[in-house]
């Protein structure tokens, strides 16, 4: 009867120690995904507000040549 109750006392007890372990490294690991989630949105973010950049300096260079293009085709008309 001592054996049986001082059995069932560890397993509560590992039980018990298993089941903190178990909490912490789950809370550790989601701490660690929403981290990583939180960093991969900043990333796109980032990666998106750079290819806006991009695309404006694209498109304001394609305005300019484009003007610069017909600038240069009406002068040409003209002055014919």
């Amino acid at each position: 009867l001592l054996l049986y109750s001082y059995v069932q006392r560890n397993v509560s007890n590992i039980v018990d120690w298993l089941s903190l372990i178990l909490q912490w490294v789950v809370s550790v690991q989601w701490n660690c995904f929403y981290k990583l989630e939180y960093l991969s949105l900043i990333v796109v973010q980032a990666s998106l507000n750079g290819l806006k950049r991009c695309t404006k300096i694209y498109t304001s260079l394609v305005v300019r040549v484009a003007i610069s293009a017909f600038g240069e085709y009406f002068c040409r008309v003209l002055c014919e």
